[in-house]
């Protein structure tokens, strides 16, 4: 009889063994791989089918049948800008690449590869603007808010003709729940005596999970 541990060494042994070294295997096949064997139960189901989105959908048809260890900074680049004239937002962008520099992390720690072309990709991924002769990024964005009589008036409107609807938009308002949030809410979050309510789940592509973070929050 062997221990557990010469048993967890030789099982260790065998995976590897049947493994496709990094090096040789196409950004799809690592891509298929990872996102099976290390993301799948890692992160959110919902974060999960936007990954396994991305990959098709935009990182496959660029990176797919190139090898995993041959995709080089500039490609990163090259990416980024063919994005942006597709007229695709930076952060929109930034949520392409998430998926890539897992792979890349993945690989690091397994210690198959030494770089992540895709890390700290907000250098790249920037907006710059010429201003007397000095190059400085530009970072806005516009939130179009309601002001105070706007949301009197809604919440006016509502109440005379669709007052099922007043509750969940008052609460909207009050604590600045997401849509998803006040749809999963139940009576036992509500806690009227601590005046506040427990936000532990949300209501994302047709099914229940939890809130933003992972983590439960008190509004």
């Amino acid at each position: 009889q062997c221990s557990r541990e010469q048993a967890e060494k030789g099982l260790a042994e065998v995976v590897r063994a049947g493994k496709k070294a990094v090096t040789n295997q196409t950004f799809k096949q690592y891509g298929d791989w990872w996102l099976e064997n290390c993301a799948r139960g890692e992160i959110k189901e919902s974060t999960y089918e936007e990954y396994s989105a991305v990959l098709k959908n935009h990182l496959y048809p660029i990176f797919g049948s190139k090898l995993v260890s041959k995709i080089k900074r500039r490609d990163v680049r090259q990416l980024v800008a063919g994005k942006r004239k597709e007229g695709f937002s930076r952060s929109t962008i930034r949520n392409i690449l998430a998926p890539m520099r897992g792979m890349y992390n993945q690989a690091i720690d397994d210690e198959e590869l030494q770089y992540n072309p895709a890390a700290n990709v907000g250098r790249i991924n920037k907006r710059r603007k010429h201003d007397g002769g000095n190059w400085e990024v530009k970072e806005t964005k516009k939130l179009n808010t309601l002001t105070k009589a706007e949301v009197s008036k809604l919440l006016k409107t509502t109440l005379e003709h669709m007052p099922h609807y007043y509750p969940a938009i008052l609460c909207a308002f009050r604590s600045g729940m997401r849509e998803g949030e006040l749809i999963a809410l139940k009576p036992v979050d509500v806690d009227f005596n601590g005046r506040f309510i427990e936000v532990s789940r949300t209501f994302y592509r047709r099914r229940i999970t939890p809130p933003k973070g992972n983590e439960p929050r008190r509004v």
